[in-house]
């Protein structure tokens, strides 16, 4: 008698079965939700890790850079730097944009 009592009191939400919950999820196209949010989660980690990863070399190239031309103090130092970089990182886009179009050629 006390068991069904309590059964009585609980509250009715709880009562909802999985497959009530999958009947939900599909009505409203979440059923994918658990896995676009990992996906949106794995994306952001690993942006957050390139962003660390380019800060480090930058440092490192900042070093490198004053071990030729002194110190980064002036502007036009600093200019230099950032057209350095610039016109480095354009060739290695380029590079790398015809090593992979070329395979995906390949490929097809």
């Amino acid at each position: 008698m006390e068991q069904e009592h309590q059964k009585q009191n609980e509250e009715p939400h709880l009562d909802v079965g999985i497959k009530d919950l999958e009947k939900f999820l599909e009505r409203y196209e979440l059923r994918n939700i658990h896995t676009d949010f990992l996906e949106k989660i794995s994306l952001l980690v690993i942006s957050v890790l390139g962003f660390i990863t380019a800060l480090a070399w930058d440092q490192a190239l900042k070093l490198l850079f004053q071990e030729f031309f002194l110190n980064l103090n002036s502007v036009t130092q600093k200019v230099l730097y950032a057209v350095t970089l610039t016109v480095v990182a354009s060739l290695l886009s380029i590079l790398l944009g015809r090593i992979f179009l070329k395979r995906r050629k390949k490929k097809l």
